[in-house]
């Protein structure tokens, strides 16, 4: 049973995306400000954060961070022949094109309901140009984890640590021995912050819950630097054109 708790998700920070669900399974995602999104069923939609990329650097990396619980439903049983059914953060160049649920290249960060963690490069390209592949762990098997993303433009770094949810029962609610891991993987350098998408992978048979959901895409000091400049020259601008 998913259990709202008040947390920090703003529903107006990100843009679901539904595609249509040919099973009869109820597929899609319930937003709320106190719980966060619910990621319901297959996964047939996603979440688009609205922060529009801007150049990076090196002191501005971009977070996504937050803390997912899973609940498995009696009755079902997980049929993801990979055992990759979790949550996905997508980090991409382009969103222009995303004509299915099915995201393609970029950078995949992925937090297992059976504890596998990963971060991904997708781009065929990239092993052309020597990057690792994958960077893999294995965290203690767990309801709930917490995790942060870090895009640093250059590398991205996953760290991810079993934590408490809201909505947790029985034994798994109290108190556990904490398990903490993180991963770093380089990546291909971009022109702008990537966008970021949050989606449920693998099956039916999981549901999960994102508490405290968050993307902090912090402004770049040359951009502030320019905003403070033409804040500086209005008051000059205005003057010659009075004249």
């Amino acid at each position: 049973r998913l259990v709202e708790d008040e947390g920090s998700f703003k529903r107006e920070r990100w843009r679901a995306v539904q595609f249509i669900n040919p099973t009869s399974v109820l597929s899609t995602i319930v937003e709320s400000n106190e719980s966060g999104p619910a990621f319901l069923g297959w996964p047939t939609a996603f979440l688009l954060s609205e922060h529009v990329p801007t150049r990076p650097s090196m002191s501005a990396p971009q977070t996504v961070s937050g803390r997912v619980l899973f609940v498995a439903k009696p009755g079902f049983v997980d049929t993801n022949p990979i055992g990759e059914t979790g949550l996905s953060i997508f980090l991409l160049d382009n969103v222009a094109d995303l004509p299915s649920p099915i995201i393609k290249g970029g950078i995949r960060v992925f937090i297992g309901h059976d504890g596998k963690v990963f971060i991904e490069n997708r781009d065929a390209y990239t092993s052309q140009l020597r990057f690792l592949p994958k960077a893999i762990s294995q965290m203690a098997v767990h309801d709930c984890y917490g995790f942060s993303v870090t895009d640093y433009n250059y590398e991205v770094q996953l760290s991810v640590w079993t934590d408490r949810c809201a909505g947790q029962a029985g034994d798994h609610a109290q108190p556990t021995p904490s398990w903490r891991r993180t991963l770093n993987l380089e990546t291909p350098m971009t022109q702008r912050h990537r966008y970021v998408i949050v989606q449920k992978s693998g099956d039916a048979a999981v549901d999960c819950l994102v508490q405290d959901l968050d993307h902090n895409a912090a402004t770049s000091p040359l951009l502030c630097s320019s905003v403070v400049f033409l804040l500086l020259m209005l008051p000059l601008l205005n003057f010659f054109q009075s004249v």
